[in-house]
């Protein structure tokens, strides 16, 4: 979260390496390191790798997961993330759709974990021209995480970017100029 990439990364495989030597590839604690890895190598820019990462995880692990397990939605929202990311956004839209429907299985509502796939799909329906599906997701995405997080959190920040392009895409300009100005006042005080 405060932009460490190459230092992530490197606990990361740091840690996996680790876990590797005591538990399969497929354990929970060896696959979530696995994620964590393709995540952070999407941050990097490094999408192909990403993707490449995000496939393994969802053959090795996701696939092996029962269908009430909370780490599946994580999972299927990071595939998204790497599928836009090789801007496959068809391919990110229906993963993340299954993150969602996952992730609405699982959390109770308005809980906070619901805006990692409510997210991933907003961001690929914007990525397919799709503004007016992308708004209300980005505005429950925005409602699960803040609270808990506070204004100034990335994780706030990063919905609002979205929701003020959704809003410009949607003609809505007045909107997304007022959201705008707002999240310029909580990063600049």
């Amino acid at each position: 979260r405060q932009g460490r990439y190459a230092e992530a990364e490197s606990a990361f495989r740091d840690a996996l390496a680790i876990t590797l030597e005591t538990e399969p590839a497929t354990s929970a604690s060896a696959c979530r390191l696995r994620d964590s890895l393709s995540w952070v190598q999407g941050l990097r820019h490094r999408y192909a790798e990403a993707l490449a990462l995000a496939r393994q995880v969802d053959a090795d692990c996701t696939a092996r997961l029962p269908d009430d397990s909370t780490q599946r939605p994580t999972f299927l929202a990071d595939l998204s993330a790497a599928q836009l990311g090789n801007n496959d956004a068809a391919a990110a839209a229906d993963t993340a759709h299954a993150a969602v429907l996952a992730a609405r299985k699982v959390y109770p509502q308005a809980y906070y974990r619901l805006g990692v796939p409510l997210l991933a799909l907003a961001r690929a329906d914007l990525a397919l021209e799709r503004a007016g599906e992308a708004a209300p997701l980005l505005r429950e995405a925005l409602t699960v995480r803040s609270p808990p997080y506070a204004a100034d959190d990335p994780r706030v920040l990063e919905v609002e970017v979205e929701l003020v392009a959704a809003l410009g895409m949607n003609h809505k300009r007045d909107e997304a100029e007022a959201l705008r100005a707002r999240s310029e006042r909580v990063r600049n005080p």
